[in-house]
């Protein structure tokens, strides 16, 4: 029934004013073994995935941009919350809706708060990714800063001019708690790279917190380099510092990748760890993937993760 409606839908929306509009599909899959160790118990067996991505996007006669995205797996868990399009509940934002003009960009939905935009994590230097993602989902890094304190639901507006560009958003708070906000700024300088955000997170019972983080990155012909550092407060006001370091290197048909990452709040203690990946490209859109990292909790609980296996895009 969800499917009827869904490709029903998007013909509805592939026929009328085809000549303004348009809609794109696209997928991917993978399959392979992975040994996802959580609190030391191994959980090695098989691993599949497949996804298949909806964009849709127009233009006014006045050269307004505008679309929307959504996975299909996004889409049949959305359904099982609400109608698929209706977030006035605030349980369905699994999509983004984006609105481009010569003002700037305005996308809302599950989309990156101003800081994850503006700041490059070093497990984004070069990383050819891998099926499971441990090199970046290990204790120690934090990938989307303070996006998802609230109920996932971002307004972002981001312009760009020339080199830089600049970006503020807003996640809506859960239960009537106050917004979360932040702001960001990146660009370019004679090769070099840069981002500069602030962050607010949605308020909770306990409190809201704050980062404040740069970033720069760095590349050497095949070898790409980058750090990233962030310092701010937790929800009860203990001092919290972030860093990210990571290497990308390619040749051909192979790409490698490192991170090293720290979270230390102050009076709990430092979750670190590494992460690795590897790609050999086959060509077509298929490649074989490796991923792997090894992290330590605040409380001193070790993790090891590791995945190989074929990754397909269409």
């Amino acid at each position: 029934m969800v499917l009827n409606r869904l490709f029903a839908t998007t013909a509805i929306v592939a026929f009328a004013g085809a000549a303004a509009a348009d809609v794109a599909v696209s997928g991917s899959a993978e399959l392979g073994i992975a040994d996802l160790d959580h609190n030391g118990d191994d959980e090695l067996g098989f691993f599949s995935s497949v996804d298949v991505r909806f964009s849709m996007t127009g233009e006014t006669d006045g050269g307004l941009a505008f679309g929307a995205t959504i996975d299909l797996d996004d889409a049949l868990e959305t359904a099982t919350n609400g109608e698929i399009g209706d977030n006035t509940d605030n349980t369905s934002n699994d999509y983004t809706i984006f609105v481009s003009g010569a003002f700037g960009t305005l996308t809302f939905g599950d989309t990156d708060g101003a800081m994850d935009w503006a700041l490059t994590e070093g497990g984004n230097v070069g990383n050819p990714g891998s099926i499971a993602d441990g090199e970046t989902s290990y204790s120690g890094y934090a990938g989307s800063y303070l996006d998802g304190n609230g109920d996932g639901m971002i307004a972002r507006y981001d312009y760009s001019f020339g080199d830089y560009a600049f970006a503020v958003s807003v996640e809506q708070g859960v239960a009537d708690a106050e917004n979360g906000f932040a702001v960001g700024f990146k660009g370019n300088v004679a090769g070099v790279s840069f981002g500069i955000a602030h962050q607010a997170g949605t308020e909770n019972a306990t409190g809201d917190a704050e980062l404040t983080g740069v970033s720069l990155g760095y590349g050497f012909g095949a070898l790409n380099a980058g750090i990233m550092v962030a310092t701010g407060e937790d929800r009860v006001g203990a001092d919290r510092d972030l860093m990210q370091i990571g290497l990308g290197y390619s040749a051909g048909a192979l790409s490698l990748h490192a991170n090293y990452a720290e979270d230390d709040v102050d009076g709990t203690g430092k979750a670190d760890g590494i992460g690795v990946a590897a790609k050999y490209d086959l060509g077509g859109g298929a490649g074989v993937h490796f991923g792997y990292s090894s992290s330590e909790t605040a409380g001193g609980v070790d993790a090891d993760r590791w995945s190989l296996g074929l990754a397909m895009s269409f």
